[in-house]
């Protein structure tokens, strides 16, 4: 009796096992499409502008602005001098051992006319020699001595300038320009 029971239930259940079938594919469909349709629907979180940069204020010291001045953000890495021979620097140009060596002497002849501009104090036409020369071959140590040294120099002078339009009782004595040879000093031509 209980067996014939259960095959009638089973025989009941084939019966209806398409519509089962089709009832629960059709709640299966009914659920993707609501979530589907919860997803489209969310609204997107706002994204808060980005906030700029800023340095905290750095402890008074003998090279506190010094430190301020190195970190500055420019707004742009074409105004940024020390980013510029990066930006034009090509990797994957490819040069032969002739022209590496021609580019060489054309970048050490150019180098020693920014020497002697240098040494004359024709200091904005030697820094414009050295970055044209840096502009071909960044890898050039000696004019990025050169260009250090250049760099130095004006901002020995701006640093003079503006002792002598405020001139005050206790100021610093200034600082006397090193000998040639001694550290941050270019090194002349041919050595």
């Amino acid at each position: 009796m209980a067996n014939e029971n259960l095959q009638a239930t089973i025989e009941k259940l084939r019966k209806k096992l398409e519509l089962i079938v089709i009832g629960v594919l059709a709640f299966l469909l009914a659920g993707i499409g609501k979530l589907y349709l919860d997803d489209q629907n969310q609204t997107r979180p706002e994204v808060p502008a980005p906030q700029p940069a800023h340095l905290d204020k750095v402890l008074p010291n003998a090279n506190a602005e010094e430190t301020e001045a190195k970190f500055s953000i420019k707004s742009s890495l074409d105004e940024n001098k020390q980013f510029i021979g990066l930006i034009r620097f090509n990797v994957f140009q490819v040069l032969t051992a002739e022209d590496r060596k021609a580019l060489e002497q054309k970048a050490m002849s150019n180098y020693e006319a920014a020497f002697i501009a240098f040494k004359q104090n024709k200091l904005a036409e030697a820094q414009d020699m050295c970055q044209r020369i840096l502009s071909e071959l960044p890898s050039h140590q000696k004019t990025k001595d050169l260009l250090d040294a250049i760099d130095k120099k004006l901002k020995a002078a701006d640093a003079a300038k503006k002792a002598e339009a405020t001139p005050g009782p206790g100021s610093p004595p200034q600082p006397r320009p090193a000998a040639a040879g001694q550290p941050g000093q270019p090194r002349p031509p041919g050595q």
